[in-house]
């Protein structure tokens, strides 16, 4: 009941944000973001309440999410802030993501039928791999956090020398 309450909450901030009059580049990425969370919440809803049977396609879509989640908050952060420098450099904190699903693309291109035989049996072949996956996630996690906050440092450090 909480995940479906959380999947509403996700989308509908999204949607909210973009009703915004006068939206700035940092409210377009804080909606995609929630989006992002959004459909995180429903793929892991979906695993959770082993309703991924009915939806077999989407199995596995949900591994490499946790890795947009750092560099959006990084990201959002930046532009937020308005620390534009190298701003096309940005997109290089999503190469991760990309490549994990490069990963695990023969797992997307089996048939349904495996795929939920996989999932039933803990990932079978696929558990090496997604333990070096959830390594990668706790770092990619702390790092993000730790950029994040540095940079929330610097801009009150600039702030504070031009007021006082």
């Amino acid at each position: 009941m909480f995940y479906l309450l959380g999947i509403f909450i996700a989308y509908f901030s999204s949607f909210l944000i973009l009703g915004k009059k006068r939206k700035m580049m940092a409210d377009y990425l804080l909606a995609l973001w929630f989006f992002i969370i959004g459909i995180h919440l429903t793929l892991f809803y979906l695993n959770f309440s082993e309703n991924n049977i009915t939806t077999p396609y989407l199995l596995g879509l949900e591994i490499p999410l946790p890795l947009i989640h750092g560099p959006m908050l990084y990201v959002y952060v930046l532009t937020l802030t308005q620390q534009n420098n190298r701003r096309y450099l940005r997109i290089l904190h999503f190469i991760p993501p990309l490549v994990v699903y490069l990963i695990l693309w023969d797992f997307y291109l089996l048939s349904t039928k495996d795929k939920i035989l996989i999932y039933h049996n803990g990932g079978m072949r696929y558990q090496n791999i997604r333990e070096n996956i959830n390594i990668l996630i706790y770092i990619s996690g702390i790092t993000y956090i730790i950029l994040s906050i540095r940079s929330l440092k610097k801009i009150q450090r600039q702030y504070c020398k031009t007021v006082f």
